[in-house]
């Protein structure tokens, strides 16, 4: 396995950055005329947290625990729970639970997601030295 280059873990705290910052762009396109349920300070620890999966696959990534490929396949997995999750929670139609936790469990399932993708690609390179 290729060790990661600075401009590769770079790479993926700039996507994860841009994840977490997009509310702030596509807030007003998604729900024209509705104001931001979350205050400014509020939006900023959304960013935050969504930055914590993208900063977790960074440090799995230097630590060789996956592989080029793996690495974008949890960058999409990560992404995509992250944007779920920001939608769910910024839906000022839904007044459900998901708005008072959501901030909370981003960064929890989006780890879990980059885990998931890390422990696959431990297995299928275990397979593939395995019947070498």
């Amino acid at each position: 396995m290729a060790p990661p280059s600075r401009t590769e873990l770079v790479a993926i705290l700039v996507i994860g950055g841009a994840v977490g910052l997009a509310p702030y762009v596509w807030y007003s396109h998604v729900w024209p005329g509705q104001t931001n349920l979350l205050s400014g300070s509020g939006m900023a620890w959304m960013a935050f947290f969504a930055v914590v999966p993208f900063v977790g696959l960074s440090i799995a990534r230097r630590a060789k625990l996956l592989g080029r490929t793996s690495e974008g396949v949890a960058v999409v997995a990560a992404g995509t729970v992250v944007v779920l999750l920001q939608v769910a929670t910024l839906d000022p139609n839904d007044q459900s639970s998901t708005q008072a936790i959501g901030i909370v469990l981003m960064p929890i399932y989006g780890l879990i997601a980059v885990a998931i993708v890390a422990a696959l690609d431990g297995i299928s390179r275990a397979a593939a030295r395995r019947f070498r």
